[in-house]
């Protein structure tokens, strides 16, 4: 009963700290990133899509292809008030794909998230403040 009642609380508070849209249906979560894992590219698409729309953008302004050549797929930065949300779909080492979204502080360089690239290589996205 603890460890639901400590799940429910950790969660909530991920809640509060973002101001991003749409994030209440991500039931998984690890330290400051929330994410769900699709078995088709569409359905994480559809998500991904549906986030990035409830928070004022509309998608098809933000075109943009799927990276071809690395883990990482596609990726978008929301900037908020007190933070930023930064979305990624990536492949899955297992199959299928993830869709994660990195809570960060919106006032501090930060590396985000590593991906490799086709050829091996280790690629890192990094969050940059507007300043």
């Amino acid at each position: 009963m603890k460890k639901i009642i400590f799940a429910i609380a950790v969660m909530l508070s991920i809640e509060a700290s973002s101001q991003t849209l749409g994030l209440n249906r991500f039931k998984a979560s690890e330290g400051n990133m929330k994410y769900m894992v699709f078995n088709n590219l569409q359905d994480a698409l559809d998500i991904y899509f549906e986030v990035v729309e409830a928070n004022g953008f509309f998608y098809k302004d933000l075109y943009q292809e799927l990276y071809k050549d690395e883990e990482v797929l596609l990726s978008f930065t929301i900037r908020n008030d007190n933070d930023a949300a930064v979305l990624f779909i990536a492949n899955r080492p297992v199959g299928g794909y993830i869709l994660e979204v990195h809570i960060i502080p919106n006032d501090k360089n930060m590396s985000v998230r590593n991906s490799k690239t086709a050829d091996g290589d280790v690629f890192t996205y990094y969050f940059e403040p507007i300043k």
